[in-house]
Protein backbone atom coordinates (compact mmCIF):
# COMPACT_ATOMS: atom_id res chain seq x y z
CA UNK A 1 0.00 0.00 0.00
CA UNK A 2 2.74 2.25 0.67
CA UNK A 3 4.39 1.64 -2.28
CA UNK A 4 1.30 2.29 -4.16
CA UNK A 5 0.78 5.84 -2.72
CA UNK A 6 4.74 6.66 -3.36
CA UNK A 7 3.73 6.28 -6.91
CA UNK A 8 0.85 8.47 -6.64
CA UNK A 9 2.95 11.12 -4.89
CA UNK A 10 5.77 10.86 -7.44
CA UNK A 11 3.14 11.19 -10.41
CA UNK A 12 1.68 13.90 -8.79
CA UNK A 13 5.18 16.10 -8.04
CA UNK A 14 5.63 15.35 -11.48
CA UNK A 15 2.85 16.54 -13.22
CA UNK A 16 3.16 20.29 -10.76
CA UNK A 17 6.23 20.33 -12.30
CA UNK A 18 5.50 21.00 -15.71
CA UNK A 19 5.21 24.26 -16.49
CA UNK A 20 1.67 25.32 -19.13
CA UNK A 21 2.62 26.76 -22.27
CA UNK A 22 1.71 30.12 -22.44
CA UNK A 23 -0.90 31.28 -24.69
CA UNK A 24 0.14 31.22 -28.11
CA UNK A 25 3.03 28.67 -27.91
CA UNK A 26 2.40 24.81 -28.81
CA UNK A 27 4.23 22.18 -26.95
CA UNK A 28 7.58 20.68 -27.67
CA UNK A 29 7.08 18.07 -30.30
CA UNK A 30 8.84 16.12 -28.08
CA UNK A 31 5.45 15.87 -25.50
CA UNK A 32 2.67 16.30 -28.67
CA UNK A 33 0.60 13.00 -28.83
CA UNK A 34 2.82 10.61 -26.93
CA UNK A 35 1.49 8.45 -24.59
CA UNK A 36 2.69 8.75 -20.88
CA UNK A 37 4.21 4.73 -19.58
CA UNK A 38 1.84 4.81 -16.84
CA UNK A 39 -2.12 5.76 -18.89
CA UNK A 40 -2.56 1.90 -18.84
CA UNK A 41 -5.51 0.15 -17.70
CA UNK A 42 -2.69 -2.92 -16.53
CA UNK A 43 -1.44 -0.28 -14.53
CA UNK A 44 -3.19 0.68 -11.30
CA UNK A 45 -2.29 4.37 -11.13
CA UNK A 46 -4.31 5.04 -13.49
CA UNK A 47 -7.51 4.92 -12.06
CA UNK A 48 -10.67 6.81 -13.11
CA UNK A 49 -10.36 9.79 -10.84
CA UNK A 50 -6.58 9.89 -12.66
CA UNK A 51 -8.04 10.15 -15.74
CA UNK A 52 -10.41 12.42 -15.23
CA UNK A 53 -7.92 14.56 -12.94
CA UNK A 54 -5.67 14.74 -15.61
CA UNK A 55 -7.94 15.27 -18.69
CA UNK A 56 -9.11 18.58 -16.86
CA UNK A 57 -5.91 19.96 -15.64
CA UNK A 58 -4.38 19.41 -19.29
CA UNK A 59 -7.54 21.34 -20.58
CA UNK A 60 -6.61 23.77 -18.36
CA UNK A 61 -3.58 24.80 -19.99
CA UNK A 62 -5.31 25.92 -23.50
CA UNK A 63 -7.35 28.39 -21.83
CA UNK A 64 -6.51 31.56 -23.21
CA UNK A 65 -5.26 30.30 -26.85
CA UNK A 66 -6.89 32.22 -29.29
CA UNK A 67 -7.78 32.45 -33.38
CA UNK A 68 -5.82 34.50 -35.27
CA UNK A 69 -8.53 36.30 -37.20
CA UNK A 70 -11.44 35.13 -35.84
CA UNK A 71 -11.71 32.57 -38.46
CA UNK A 72 -10.67 28.96 -37.05
CA UNK A 73 -7.39 29.90 -37.77
CA UNK A 74 -3.79 30.56 -36.47
CA UNK A 75 -1.09 28.22 -34.96
CA UNK A 76 -2.33 27.12 -32.00
CA UNK A 77 -6.18 26.28 -34.05
CA UNK A 78 -4.16 24.23 -36.61
CA UNK A 79 -2.29 22.81 -34.12
CA UNK A 80 -5.87 21.50 -32.35
CA UNK A 81 -7.03 20.81 -35.56
CA UNK A 82 -3.77 18.43 -36.23
CA UNK A 83 -5.46 15.76 -34.01
CA UNK A 84 -7.95 14.81 -36.33
CA UNK A 85 -6.53 15.45 -39.47
CA UNK A 86 -7.57 18.93 -40.36
CA UNK A 87 -4.70 21.29 -39.85
CA UNK A 88 -5.27 24.48 -42.50
CA UNK A 89 -8.80 23.74 -43.15
CA UNK A 90 -9.93 27.02 -40.97
CA UNK A 91 -13.38 24.53 -39.41
CA UNK A 92 -15.08 24.92 -36.36
CA UNK A 93 -12.88 22.99 -33.71
CA UNK A 94 -14.99 22.70 -30.53
CA UNK A 95 -14.94 18.76 -30.65
CA UNK A 96 -11.43 18.51 -32.14
CA UNK A 97 -10.18 20.03 -28.74
CA UNK A 98 -11.67 17.50 -27.06
CA UNK A 99 -10.09 14.57 -29.01
CA UNK A 100 -6.74 16.85 -28.81
CA UNK A 101 -7.11 17.01 -24.88
CA UNK A 102 -7.52 13.48 -24.75
CA UNK A 103 -4.10 12.81 -26.60
CA UNK A 104 -2.06 15.18 -24.49
CA UNK A 105 -3.29 14.35 -21.75
CA UNK A 106 -2.10 10.59 -22.68
CA UNK A 107 -5.27 9.08 -22.80
CA UNK A 108 -5.79 8.84 -26.99
CA UNK A 109 -8.56 6.46 -26.93
CA UNK A 110 -10.73 7.94 -24.63
CA UNK A 111 -12.70 10.55 -26.74
CA UNK A 112 -13.91 9.91 -30.35
CA UNK A 113 -11.06 11.31 -32.83
CA UNK A 114 -14.07 13.75 -34.77
CA UNK A 115 -14.60 17.26 -35.08
CA UNK A 116 -18.04 16.97 -35.17
CA UNK A 117 -20.01 18.32 -31.82
CA UNK A 118 -22.20 15.25 -32.19
CA UNK A 119 -19.69 12.62 -31.87
CA UNK A 120 -18.65 13.60 -28.53
CA UNK A 121 -22.37 12.48 -27.04
CA UNK A 122 -22.87 10.26 -29.29
CA UNK A 123 -24.50 6.85 -28.19
CA UNK A 124 -25.48 5.93 -24.04
CA UNK A 125 -25.84 10.01 -23.19
CA UNK A 126 -27.83 11.65 -19.78
CA UNK A 127 -29.76 14.66 -20.54
CA UNK A 128 -29.05 17.15 -17.63
CA UNK A 129 -33.06 17.01 -17.21
CA UNK A 130 -32.73 13.96 -15.27
CA UNK A 131 -30.46 15.47 -12.71
CA UNK A 132 -27.44 13.88 -13.81
CA UNK A 133 -24.90 14.25 -11.91
CA UNK A 134 -21.78 15.47 -14.43
CA UNK A 135 -17.95 14.31 -13.69
CA UNK A 136 -14.85 15.98 -14.44
CA UNK A 137 -13.55 15.03 -18.15
CA UNK A 138 -17.37 13.73 -19.05
CA UNK A 139 -18.02 16.01 -22.50
CA UNK A 140 -21.64 18.04 -23.04
CA UNK A 141 -23.29 18.72 -25.92
CA UNK A 142 -25.45 21.77 -26.77
CA UNK A 143 -28.89 21.71 -28.61
CA UNK A 144 -28.08 24.66 -31.13
CA UNK A 145 -30.61 25.72 -33.95
CA UNK A 146 -28.42 25.19 -37.08
CA UNK A 147 -30.02 28.02 -39.32
CA UNK A 148 -28.35 26.94 -42.62
CA UNK A 149 -29.98 23.55 -41.73
CA UNK A 150 -33.07 24.74 -40.47
CA UNK A 151 -32.92 22.28 -37.72
CA UNK A 152 -32.00 21.61 -33.94
CA UNK A 153 -28.99 19.43 -33.38
CA UNK A 154 -26.12 18.84 -30.81
CA UNK A 155 -23.96 22.27 -32.41
CA UNK A 156 -21.18 22.40 -29.96
CA UNK A 157 -19.26 20.43 -27.01
CA UNK A 158 -16.40 20.40 -24.62
CA UNK A 159 -15.19 19.44 -21.55
CA UNK A 160 -17.12 19.17 -17.82
CA UNK A 161 -14.71 20.52 -15.43
CA UNK A 162 -17.21 20.63 -12.51
CA UNK A 163 -21.10 20.40 -11.92
CA UNK A 164 -22.29 23.07 -9.54
CA UNK A 165 -25.72 21.74 -9.41
CA UNK A 166 -27.86 24.19 -11.80
CA UNK A 167 -24.73 24.37 -14.17
CA UNK A 168 -21.62 23.02 -14.96
CA UNK A 169 -18.39 24.47 -14.95
CA UNK A 170 -16.61 23.79 -18.34
CA UNK A 171 -13.40 24.44 -20.77
CA UNK A 172 -14.22 24.58 -24.52
CA UNK A 173 -13.07 25.39 -27.38
CA UNK A 174 -14.25 27.36 -30.78
CA UNK A 175 -16.30 29.51 -28.21
CA UNK A 176 -16.37 33.09 -26.14
CA UNK A 177 -16.58 34.57 -22.91
CA UNK A 178 -19.87 33.06 -20.45
CA UNK A 179 -21.05 36.75 -21.12
CA UNK A 180 -21.69 35.66 -24.78
CA UNK A 181 -23.95 32.46 -24.11
CA UNK A 182 -26.95 32.79 -26.57
CA UNK A 183 -25.18 34.99 -29.38
CA UNK A 184 -23.37 33.18 -32.39
CA UNK A 185 -20.20 33.78 -30.44
CA UNK A 186 -21.37 30.87 -27.89
CA UNK A 187 -20.87 28.40 -30.45
CA UNK A 188 -18.24 30.04 -32.91
CA UNK A 189 -16.27 32.17 -30.76
CA UNK A 190 -12.58 32.55 -31.12
CA UNK A 191 -10.41 30.63 -28.51
CA UNK A 192 -10.53 28.23 -25.57
CA UNK A 193 -12.69 29.77 -22.63
CA UNK A 194 -13.67 28.66 -18.66
CA UNK A 195 -17.09 28.75 -18.80
CA UNK A 196 -20.23 28.41 -16.63
CA UNK A 197 -23.07 26.92 -18.21
CA UNK A 198 -27.03 26.59 -17.06
CA UNK A 199 -28.35 22.77 -17.27
CA UNK A 200 -31.07 24.18 -18.58
CA UNK A 201 -29.82 25.03 -21.97
CA UNK A 202 -30.47 21.64 -23.43
CA UNK A 203 -27.25 19.79 -22.29
CA UNK A 204 -26.94 16.57 -22.75
CA UNK A 205 -23.79 14.44 -21.34
CA UNK A 206 -21.25 11.75 -21.93
CA UNK A 207 -19.19 9.60 -19.61
CA UNK A 208 -16.60 8.50 -21.52
CA UNK A 209 -13.87 7.46 -18.88
CA UNK A 210 -15.90 4.82 -16.95
CA UNK A 211 -15.46 3.11 -20.12
CA UNK A 212 -12.44 3.93 -21.36
CA UNK A 213 -10.00 0.71 -21.19
CA UNK A 214 -6.85 1.92 -22.64
CA UNK A 215 -5.26 2.60 -25.53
Amino acid sequence: MNFYYGILGLLAIGVLAMTPPPPGMPLPAAYDHQVPAYATVQNPVATMDFVRGRVVWTASRYIGWKEATGKNDGQNIDYILSAVGLQGRQVPYCAAFVHFVGLQSGFPGLYPRSARASDMVYGNYWSAATGYLARPADTFGVMSYIAKERRWRIGHTGIVERDLGNAILTIEGNTGPSSQQGTAADREGQGIYRKRRLKSQMIFFKDWVSAYRGG
